[in-house]
């Protein structure tokens, strides 16, 4: 053996030393071992937390025993038992559970002892943690069978371009099916073509109420028929404008900059149908930086469509929220 690998091992040793040091009490009355460690703790914290463990306790075992106490030996490694018994007991502090690593190990440990409020306790951790990391927790959280964090989880993931999310490879990819995954898949797809549905000119024009002269890229003089040679420029695209219950509906030659506008974001959100920034000062100024050209709808070009921007992606957002994810019962079923 290496000197380095002399000093991995004792380093190593002194780490599981350091994880039983909290569970030594003189008036314990029941050992778990996990991964070489001896952790002494009591009977009725773990009766009291589990129905495992208490019908575990109340059967009769041939228990091995360490300093005249029984000895349960579980599977679990000594880190993950020290963070479910650091739970457990009242004198001890929560552990950090920053990594996701050990929430998941915990999280499964607490379903295999039937641990319930623990089990809460941690999915609350886990779902926190969802925005930054979607589709590991995604993944945890299916196979910790925590449907609730599942539906968080993939409603993050919209905040990734698809490529990304499909490309991606997590430590936890092993811990589901591929048709899991591939519902995941679909889902963003579908909420992605549902975000851009509302962004095509007649459904985004619908978002317009009012009446056509409130907005620059439809009430300009200078873009209507018979003269379509507005400086801001014009297209040729014909909406048709619902009116209110007393007026009919009226016929508009929306700008080309704002049909611009709207196909910019339509790509955009059918990639990644979240987190996409409807009101970037940078995109407004680009898509409507023709219209300065007109003196009569240039100055109102921004300011129109920063007030459009906030009333598109409220209207985007309530349609992609519509979309459900498939989940199989049968995969959340004990």
């Amino acid at each position: 053996m290496s000197a380095n690998d002399a000093a991995a091992d004792t380093t190593g040793n002194e780490e599981l030393k350091r994880l039983a040091e909290n569970f030594q009490s003189d008036d314990a009355d029941v050992i778990i071992r996990a991964g070489g460690v001896d952790f002494a703790t009591y009977k009725f914290i773990l009766s009291h937390a589990s129905t495992i463990f208490k019908d575990m306790f109340t059967l009769p075992r041939n228990e091995a025993a360490q300093e005249g106490l029984p000895v349960v030996e579980v599977t679990e490694d000594a880190q993950t038992i020290h963070n479910l018994l650091s739970f457990l007991h009242y004198n001890t502090e929560d552990p950090d559970l920053s990594d996701l690593c050990a929430i998941h190990r915990i999280l499964l440990a607490s379903r295999k002892y039937d641990i319930a409020k623990l089990k809460t306790r941690i999915a609350k951790r886990l779902q926190a943690k969802a925005p930054e990391n979607p589709a590991r927790v995604f993944a945890i959280a299916y196979h910790a069978m925590l449907p609730d964090v599942v539906r968080i989880a993939a409603q993050h993931t919209l905040s990734v371009e698809r490529s990304e999310l499909i490309l991606s490879f997590t430590p936890e990819n092993h811990s589901i099916s591929a048709e899991v995954f591939q519902n995941l898949i679909r889902y963003h797809t579908l909420c992605g073509e549902v975000a851009q549905a509302q962004l095509g000119a007649q459904q985004a024009s619908n978002v317009c109420t009012g009446m056509p002269s409130d907005w620059s890229w439809f009430g300009c003089a200078e873009c209507q028929p018979p003269t379509l040679e507005c400086p801001g420029g014009s297209s040729l695209v014909r909406l048709r404008l619902q009116g209110s219950k007393k007026s009919r509906s009226l016929e508009v030659y929306p700008k080309k900059w704002w049909l611009d506008y709207l196909a910019y974001l339509g790509e955009k959100l059918k990639v990644q149908p979240a987190s996409v920034d409807f009101a970037d000062r940078d995109l407004l100024q680009r898509c409507s930086h023709v219209s300065s050209k007109c003196a009569t709808c240039g100055p109102r070009a921004i300011p129109d469509l920063m007030k459009f921007a906030g009333l598109l992606e409220a209207r985007v957002k309530s349609a992609v929220a519509n979309v459900e994810l498939k989940l199989d019962d049968n995969d959340f079923m004990i």
